[in-house]
């Protein structure tokens, strides 16, 4: 469990005690006047007794955290309901209950993302210190454990709504699905944290016959210089160069074609849109840019989930298609930058999966 204790203003005001104190000793070496040792000397008695209390009011909520502990009843897979009690350690009430969030969170090199939160709030206590909660993981959620691009972590925390009572933190794991969820219940939509974050991707969504096909319109936005740009100077240059060294016409023309190539590929990549159709025998991904498509298919009935990743870059998440069988994953959809969208997409495409299944 990991404790806190918000204690920087008051740590603030006696390191600022203690260096004006420091200032006026140093001050009352070239004065002759007593004044400012004696100011310097009460401002470093203050100073060290404000700074005696923190460290003595921070034991007393470190030693009491200590007696706290979580008792899971129920550590759900994605589908199903995580149902537990906090039990403080605590026999004085707490004013106001408490706050309990749960995250899903992935850790790469490049840092921690939340993939999804949801809070509940507990204003009265079962028994005399156990506070209960109980939370419903999404299907799309993923497990805990190693992931394609680093590792899932799942926690609980939980905060006193009385400021400085009571805070803790702990992890849980959320074992993979083998096979339908046992408890289905309604989920809340992920934590609005991040909602500010990314402009939206409208899923559209339409039926050709038996078949029901997703698509989601390119998220690339320029972050600098127009690449574009960048190419044709770039192109600008090698022409200039093969010209003043007297290449010949081959290397010329083969180096055009390579850019024209790469020029091809980039354009396709940035802003191609991200489809998959779905129908009772098959599941096509792709992505495509007028009459230019490339794609992959897999048969239905080797998908077993939906899975919201973070899929790299700043605030990058992605939905992922799990297969059996040890056949590797496939990304559906890619770079959102609110987990709320990824979230919606993930349900749409899970809501479509299981009518084929259960039809």
């Amino acid at each position: 469990m990991k404790n806190k204790w918000v204690w920087a203003a008051p740590l603030g005001l006696t390191v600022l005690w203690v260096g004006g104190a420091l200032m006026c000793l140093g001050l009352s070496t070239h004065w002759s006047s007593g004044w400012p040792l004696g100011l310097g000397l009460g401002g470093i008695l203050l100073g060290a007794a404000e700074l005696g209390r923190l460290v003595l009011t921070a034991f007393r909520q470190w030693k009491k955290n200590q007696k706290s502990k979580v008792t899971f009843w129920s550590v759900g897979r994605p589908g199903e309901l995580v149902v537990g009690v906090v039990h403080t350690g605590e026999r004085d009430p707490v004013a106001g209950g408490f706050s309990f969030v749960l995250e899903c969170l992935e850790r790469s090199r490049g840092g921690e993302w939340l993939l999804w939160s949801a809070e509940s709030l507990s204003p009265t206590p079962s028994s005399e210190d156990a506070w209960p909660f109980h939370f419903s993981i999404p299907v799309e959620a993923p497990p805990s454990g190693l992931s394609p691009d680093g590792e899932v972590l799942w926690r609980l925390r939980a905060k006193s709504k009385l400021p400085g009572r009571f805070q803790g933190e702990w992890p849980l794991v959320v074992s993979p699905n083998t096979g339908p969820a046992s408890k289905l219940f309604s989920v809340p939509l992920p934590a609005a944290a991040s909602v500010k974050s990314g402009p939206p991707r409208p899923l559209a969504v339409r039926n050709v016959g038996e078949q029901t096909r997703f698509s989601l319109p390119s998220p690339f936005v320029f972050p600098g210089p127009n690449p574009l740009v960048i190419w044709a100077v770039s192109l600008t240059a090698f022409f200039m160069v093969m010209v003043r060294v007297k290449a010949p016409l081959w290397a010329v023309a083969g180096g055009a074609l390579l850019n024209v190539g790469a020029a091809f590929v980039m354009v396709a990549q940035w802003f191609g849109r991200e489809e998959v159709w779905v129908d009772p025998v098959s599941v096509i991904v792709g992505r495509s840019l007028g009459p230019i498509k490339r794609s992959r298919s897999f048969f239905r009935s080797t998908v077993v989930g939906v899975r919201v990743v973070f899929s790299g870059g700043p605030r990058r998440y992605g939905v992922r298609i799990d297969r059996s069988g040890g056949l590797r994953p496939w990304a559906a959809f890619g770079g959102f930058q609110n987990h709320l969208d990824a979230h919606e997409a993930a349900r749409a495409l899970l809501r479509c999966l299981n009518r084929y299944t259960t039809a």
